[in-house]
């Protein structure tokens, strides 16, 4: 299964190397996709030479966190699985059922595949992480139904036959894209054990 690893970044081209590019090169995925504003191409295409990742930079015009999301998903074709990654992400975490607290988890490219084959088993276009790092409350594998899908790691399943979802708000955009999907679909899903 193709899996699309794409990072809406703006401005912080030094922390997304820290963090979630480092994350990405540390479990092997092999090519990243950066959706940047297209004054800051520069300054990206010179922080992110030279790595263990094949890095591809996508400039756009749109402005606000929203906006960029909005055409990400109109970016690509129907039919694609895109995994949208915040741009600060240092570490996938999963609970362990023997002990209940939280590891790094051994094989995120496993687990997207795994999330992206039940999403399309279950008609399901929109899924994500849990939003805390607190074991406490990561009691069920999977959530099914009205659940708000954190856009910090979210796999979307491109469909252009279906109604287009747009957000268009800059602060709190993944709690009215939820909503939204949930209204279209009548269903999300989110990884109660993963955040």
């Amino acid at each position: 299964m193709e899996i699309i690893y794409v990072i809406p970044s703006y401005k912080r081209p030094k922390l997304l190397k820290d963090t979630t590019i480092k994350l990405l090169i540390k479990h092997k995925v092999k090519e990243v996709t950066i959706f940047i504003c297209e004054d800051e191409l520069f300054d990206y295409a010179e922080m992110l030479c030279n790595l263990d990742i094949n890095v591809k930079l996508e400039t756009t015009k749109e402005i606000g966190i929203g906006n960029v999301r909005n055409y990400i998903r109109d970016f690509y074709p129907s039919g694609s699985n895109v995994l949208m990654i915040d741009d600060d992400i240092q570490d996938i975490l999963e609970k362990n059922e023997i002990t209940g607290k939280l590891e790094s988890m051994l094989d995120i490219k496993k687990f997207n595949e795994k999330m992206f084959k039940i999403s399309i088993e279950k008609d399901i276009y929109l899924w994500g992480v849990h939003l805390h790092d607190n074991p406490y409350f990561m009691k069920t594998d999977l959530v099914l139904g009205l659940n708000y899908i954190n856009g910090s790691w979210t796999g979307h399943r491109i469909d252009k036959c279906k109604k287009k979802i747009k957000v268009d708000i800059d602060h709190f955009e993944d709690y009215l894209f939820s909503i939204k999907h949930y209204i279209r679909d009548r269903n999300v899903m989110k990884a109660g054990k993963v955040c």
